[in-house]
């Protein structure tokens, strides 16, 4: 049976909710570029996201700073940087652009200061705060992100229905399968392990299609580029799914023995 390598005193559920932050950040630096082009009727935005760019790069410095590359030469690394300055920055900005997605990122850089301070529930209510119907990528994230707060709260009833109220938002479709692999997560941790194996298996059902193209090599080299990123996003899902299932697998015998 394969293990999860994770930390000591970190559950196997946390080592997934963990591994999605620094890709989560990765988004972000997209999303604001694309926010930036798609905004640029809104001299408002703008400024907002000009004003933001001087914060968000102290933001990533601190980032930087604290998960050092192991492999880099220490006088390289940035010094760490004033947390309390940095707190300070985001929340006067995000107080005075209200409403605007400069706000949103704003809370989230803030949120995970807010976390690694073990102040959940603050952040929480902050990106509650900051939360829109919109569809444009930063509300998809930040949605998410409420989410997952939740879940690592233990609040798995309400995570589920902010990741189900986040599907029905028009563009959150390519969010889908990490959506429902993450309730399952909550799933497991509530040891209602038939919903969590439900839900897997019915991604793995809807993948079937592009697991059958992957084995066909002429059609793949014939496919848009489009389908076989499809296929290979839906290989790399169908794989956590199959670490996920042993894991349930591995709950269950453990249930079972009391152990």
């Amino acid at each position: 049976m394969e293990t999860i390598n994770k930390k000591p005193n970190q559950t196997p559920i946390e080592h997934y909710w963990k591994a999605g932050i620094f890709v989560v950040v990765g988004v972000l630096v997209v999303g604001l570029v694309i926010t930036l082009i798609m905004s640029q009727s809104s001299k408002k935005e703008k400024q907002a996201q000009d004003q933001l760019f001087a914060i968000e790069a102290q933001y990533f410095k601190h980032l930087e700073a604290a998960n050092p590359n192991p492999t880099e030469d220490p006088k390289t690394v940035p010094a760490k940087v004033d947390t309390g300055k940095l707190k300070t920055d985001l929340q006067g900005f995000i107080a005075s652009n209200k409403g605007l997605v400069a706000s949103q990122m704003a809370s989230m850089y803030l949120s995970d200061l807010m976390i690694k301070e073990n102040k959940s529930a603050e952040a929480l209510d902050l990106l509650k705060s900051n939360k829109s119907t919109d569809s444009h990528l930063t509300n998809l994230l930040l949605i998410k992100k409420i989410g997952q707060i939740q879940a690592q709260m233990n609040q798995c009833n309400e995570a589920v229905t902010t990741w189900d109220d986040l599907l029905k938002i028009k563009n959150a479709g390519f969010l889908r399968d990490e959506i429902k692999i993450n309730q399952s997560l909550c799933f497991i941790e509530q040891k209602d392990f038939p919903r969590a194996e439900k839900i897997l298996m019915e991604i793995k059902s809807e993948n079937m299609k592009y697991d059958t193209l992957s084995k066909d090599m002429k059609k793949m080299s014939e496919a848009s580029q489009e389908t076989q990123t499809a296929v290979r996003n839906a290989t790399q899902t169908n794989r956590e799914i199959e670490k996920i299932l042993r894991l349930i697998q591995f709950r269950q015998q453990s249930e079972k023995s009391g152990s």
